[in-house]
């Protein structure tokens, strides 16, 4: 006999947790996981997160959560289904797979849909995974993320709740050997990416308008808006991803970094401040790649220095409660004045250029970013560097471990280049023959 329907699922709270003291006391805000059904607090999840993500930025935290929420839903279907089904926790704890293979499948299937369609499954007497309409599928991306996710959770469990391991080799050995079985049973369920698209940047026509644009004071003026548009765009230019622009503080900036006797250029400090206490922003950027120490020209770095000392302070000495954020980018007007600049208003920024001035309608954030090491690219390969001398700058530069591969994503525009010369050029000899 099935379970009375609760209120399914799981829900995510962010919570503030007071540090310090007296005026330095702050808040950090931290998502906790519960129980829709009894607002009990999931703490398994919770503790998960605060263990293995604790210096990810608060959206990835939350996105994990969302992953998890997902499995939670699919233990609360068995359960309602069958009262007497195990969850897995309580399999790990008695040093038990948490999951079947059979059961792995099944968790596969239920990760095409949506998770609204799950919720509603766990009342319906006969739910279908069978034939999925198509509003009810999600992409693939997405799908392998919820079994990554939960592939690795339950990995976890098994080693955090394991009750009979007490160091020796071969309660250690078996602990191993159930973690390997999960990871090799969610992999099978993972599907193919698509294929990757080479980076959408900017062609060399386009690449040319939009700096001549960004230097056109009919459009952005040398008023407060004006000219933290014109550096905002001009430092996405130079390869930064829209979260480490967000994320950037004025101490960052030096127009005087050393790096040879008699010589200093412009830099920008790229930093990972997961979580930080002086980020007031409802949604907090992320930084995705590697810190790091970003060169710029010497007169950008100059005149993000005289935008902090003009325009900035302005609008940090027009806030109300008089807090001053360390944020480099802030809002000139409205109720937000003063605060730190969000990823809307940095897309309003961009999106004030969509075709317009010869550039696309689909221009966005990143696509100046795909700009740059493209161009970075060419112009090293124009001077006679080999791609393998080039890898190493590219990483460096773009900030990525050393095993990435997005660096060899930058050479699909080039290579399509070097096989067009190649056709066209056997085209003229046989045309000539």
């Amino acid at each position: 006999m099935a379970m009375e329907p609760q209120t399914p699922g799981a829900y995510t709270r962010v919570l503030l947790d007071r540090v310090g003291r007296g005026k330095n006391a702050k808040a950090i805000r931290r998502p906790f996981l519960f129980a829709a059904h009894d607002d009990r607090l999931l703490e398994l999840q919770t503790a998960y997160i605060e263990l293995e993500f604790g210096l990810e930025s608060l959206n990835a935290q939350i996105a994990v959560l969302a992953d998890l929420t997902f499995l939670h839903d699919w233990t609360s279907l068995k359960k309602s289904q069958d009262p007497s089904w195990i969850e897995p926790q309580y399999r790990a704890a008695a040093d038990k797979m948490p999951l079947t293979q059979q059961e792995v499948k099944d968790y596969g299937r239920w990760c095409q849909r949506k998770a609204r369609s799950l919720k509603k499954a766990i009342c319906d007497a006969k739910p279908n995974v069978v034939r999925l309409p198509d509003a009810d599928v999600v992409g693939t991306r997405f799908r392998n993320r919820r079994l990554r996710n939960a592939s690795l959770f339950l990995q976890w469990l098994v080693t955090s709740l394991a009750t009979t391991n007490d160091g020796g080799e071969a309660d250690i050995s078996l602990t191993e050997i159930r973690k390997q079985r999960l990871a090799r049973w969610f992999d099978k369920q993972l599907l193919s990416d698509p294929k990757a698209l080479p980076p959408g940047s900017l062609d060399a026509g386009e690449a040319q308008a939009l700096r001549q644009v960004i230097a056109d004071r009919s459009v952005f003026p040398d008023t407060a808006i004006g000219t933290r548009d014109r550096l905002v765009l001009e430092l996405l230019e130079q390869g930064l991803r829209a979260g480490e622009l967000l994320k950037a503080q004025v101490a960052d900036v030096n127009d005087a970094y050393r790096i040879d006797l008699g010589r200093t250029v412009g830099i920008i400090s790229i930093e990972r401040r997961p979580n930080d206490v002086d980020d007031e922003r409802r949604r907090e950027p992320a930084v995705k790649t590697r810190p790091g120490k970003l060169s710029i020209p010497k007169r950008l770095a100059q005149a993000l220095l005289a935008y902090v000392t003009g325009a900035r302070r302005a609008a940090i000495d027009a806030r109300g409660d008089g807090v001053e954020t360390p944020y480099l980018f802030v809002n000139h007007t409205g109720q937000e004045v003063g605060r730190p600049l969000g990823q809307r208003n940095l897309n309003r920024i961009v999106a004030k250029l969509k075709g317009r001035f010869g550039l696309p309608s689909s221009l966005k954030p990143h696509a100046l970013r795909h700009t740059h090491f493209t161009e970075l690219y060419d112009r090293l390969r124009q001077e006679g560097k080999s791609r393998a001398d080039i890898r190493p700058l590219m990483i460096d530069r773009g900030r990525w471990g050393p095993k990435s591969k997005m660096p060899d994503r930058y050479t699909a525009r080039s290579l399509m280049r070097e096989s067009a010369d190649y056709v066209e050029e056997r085209d003229r000899r046989l045309q000539r023959g």
